[in-house]
């Protein structure tokens, strides 16, 4: 048995009582406070509904939804690992209870969590070589990290967009 096959598919893998199940729980404590100041963070279908119920765009504006196809599995390490430590030196201490540990620390840790998502699927053992685990508790706060700063390099984030916190967007958009 290898463990640099590809498996058959694309498995969703539960984290629940793996080795990195804590380490993953401590890595989102910190990165959620950071997701939630990103001026695309919606927290539930409620908080959307307050934040267009008012918008009055102007007529040459567009209503834009997106969706990101497979996110979570086609983001490289290395973009995720470096994206997280960017805005993670941005984090505002007043947010936290507690210290903040370094930003070496929570990329380090990152890395562990990504690269460590090993998994048993039809009696051969495989282990995810790009993307962040679906079944991972830090996952979604760091591909959402990662979705906003592309977003902001590709230009597409202006003063009145909305996007979800679970990667289906809409934006307001201005026709030029």
């Amino acid at each position: 048995m290898t463990v640099n096959e590809l498996p058959p598919c694309r498995p969703i893998i539960s984290q629940c009582n793996s080795v990195t199940e804590r380490v993953s729980k401590f890595i989102d404590y910190f990165l959620i406070p950071i997701v939630k100041r990103q001026n695309s963070y919606i927290r539930d279908s409620g908080d959307f509904i307050n934040k267009i119920e008012n918008l009055r765009p102007d007529r040459d504006c567009l209503l834009v939804s997106f969706d990101c196809t497979s996110m979570y599995t086609n983001m490289e390490f290395n973009e995720l690992i470096h994206s997280v430590g960017r805005a993670y030196n941005s984090a505002v201490k007043e947010d936290y209870p507690i210290k903040l540990p370094s930003c070496e620390t929570i990329k380090s840790l990152v890395a562990t969590v990504l690269k460590n998502n090993y998994f048993e699927f039809n009696d051969r053992y495989f282990v995810q070589k790009i993307g962040a685990s679906m079944g991972s508790k830090c996952s979604p706060a760091i591909c959402d990290i990662r979705a906003f700063e592309v977003m902001l390099s590709m230009k597409l984030l202006k003063s009145i967009n909305i996007r979800s916190y679970f990667t289906e967007g809409i934006e307001i958009m201005r026709l030029e």
